[in-house]
């Protein structure tokens, strides 16, 4: 199945996934082993290849098959790169008319 995606002419948001530890874990140092074994190059590269999801790591991306590191689904050429921008925390202003836009979208 091939699947596309298309960036509005004025850009977009890049997409992003995070990984975090809640400042209140009561057990933070295993959860810096497991985010430091993420980390690993090879295991950064086989979580890439399986998810199918771009990898920040540069050292695992250099692990990915040719195919898989220039593919523009996963990779978007420079083009596109410079019409996305990240997500920044909204303000209160900002998150009510998110609220809004989003009641007004689902009707």
């Amino acid at each position: 199945m091939r699947i596309e995606y298309a960036v509005p002419q004025e850009g977009s948001q890049i997409w992003e996934d995070d990984w975090a530890i809640a400042a209140a874990s009561l057990h933070p140092e295993p959860a810096h082993d497991f985010l430091n074994f993420l980390l690993r190059p090879v295991v950064a590269s086989q979580e890439a290849l399986y998810t199918r999801c771009a990898t920040g790591n540069e050292s695992a991306l250099a692990l990915l098959d040719e195919s898989l590191r220039f593919g523009s689904s996963t990779y978007p050429p420079a083009m596109i790169l410079e019409k996305l921008e990240g997500g920044l925390p909204l303000d209160g202003d900002g998150s009510r008319r998110r609220e809004v836009l989003w009641r007004d979208v689902r009707g």
